[in-house]
């Protein structure tokens, strides 16, 4: 039988040589194009993310003022010549009062109290902003959403309202700014920036609350993107890594504390008396890493991108060092390896 098809195969092969030689010919050019049109499109967003809009006649109000990356951000971009509303918990901390010590152009640096889980506080303000927009001619061209709180703790420890507390801020605090403010968005068709965090891809243990937080702005920021795009407004989510420092070590460790002593009795001795102390000294090990050591910096670069670039991303993920970034990334991407985050 072979003997007989032997002739047919010598027919039919320079034929089939041909027909396969022009299929690739065919797939190598449409490679080629391709790879053309990458780097083409790679060069155009590379020579448009170079472009940065001005901020003559544009204001800023950001959240969370008093310390960490909103302190520095408001200053940063005070020098960079925006009006800055600066809204802080408590006007009379020093974190706040040093904003206007420190500021480049006193003029332009607003510090306003703000409680971003009181509605009435945050009407307020709103009306406050309003009219000085229009005293100053300015626009609002964009709200940064920064004030967040941390609980350090395990899902069964503490009471429900220290958690509920935790959403109030990250998550409603979070809503209702942006709510509030929008108007003044759509006006200017400017930026919207909501500060999430890596953890919102990568769950870690002991910060199973504040996780699921900041997946809930995550998912808030994607949805806002997608329904004011008709208007003209950009939607940014930054997510940083972890970025250690002395006051947010001490409200982690005495939330931790206050959220042991509310725990039950009986759940308690499923942990053992010492647990608490261990936690404590992991915690405390953990802010001592290499990868928690990153220069605050890099944040504030990315949110001021957000918010002047002609083309900001979508999301921006700020991490400092490149062992915070192989963390993460194998966290994010290769989710069925060992959980490294869990394990330094």
């Amino acid at each position: 039988m072979f003997d007989i098809l032997h002739p047919v195969v010598n027919n039919y092969l320079p034929l089939f040589m041909i027909f396969y030689n022009y299929i690739c010919l065919i797939i190598a050019k449409l490679l080629l194009i391709s790879f053309i049109i990458y780097i083409t499109i790679k060069f155009i967003q590379c020579f448009r993310r170079n472009q940065t809009i001005t901020s003559k006649g544009k204001a800023v109000l950001i959240t969370g003022c008093d310390t960490g990356f909103g302190h520095l951000l408001a200053l940063s971009l005070n020098g960079l010549g925006f009006r800055v509303y600066a809204t802080v918990y408590d006007t009379n901390t020093s974190g706040a009062q040093m904003l206007s010590k420190k500021c480049q152009f006193i003029d332009k640096m607003v510090v306003i109290k703000m409680d971003v889980t009181n509605d009435q506080e945050v009407r307020h303000v709103y009306q406050q902003v309003s009219e000085d927009l229009t005293k100053n001619d300015v626009v609002l061209w964009s709200v940064v959403n920064n004030a967040g709180l941390m609980l350090y703790s395990r899902l069964d420890w503490g009471s429900l309202e220290s958690i509920q507390n935790v959403f109030e801020v990250n998550v409603f605090g979070v809503l209702r700014v942006t709510r509030i403010f929008l108007p003044l968005i759509k006006q200017s068709k400017g930026r919207v920036i909501n500060y999430s965090s890596i953890v919102a891809y990568c769950s870690l243990q002991n910060l199973g609350i504040y996780c699921m937080s900041k997946a809930a702005v995550l998912r808030f920021s994607e949805t806002l993107r997608k329904e004011m795009n008709e208007f003209g407004v950009t939607v940014s989510t930054i997510c940083p890594g972890y970025y250690a420092h002395t006051e947010l070590t001490n409200i982690a460790l005495k939330g931790l504390e206050k959220a042991w002593n509310e725990t039950d009795e009986s759940v308690k001795s499923g942990y053992g008396d010492n647990y608490c102390d261990k936690i404590k000294k992991l915690y405390v090990k953990l802010q001592g890493m290499s990868f928690a050591q990153g220069n605050p910096n890099v944040v504030v670069n990315d949110i001021i991108d957000a918010i002047m670039n002609t083309s900001p991303k979508s999301h921006y993920f700020p991490i400092d060092g490149i062992v915070g970034k192989l963390a993460f990334y194998c966290n994010k991407y290769l989710c069925d390896t060992p959980d490294i985050l869990n394990k330094m």
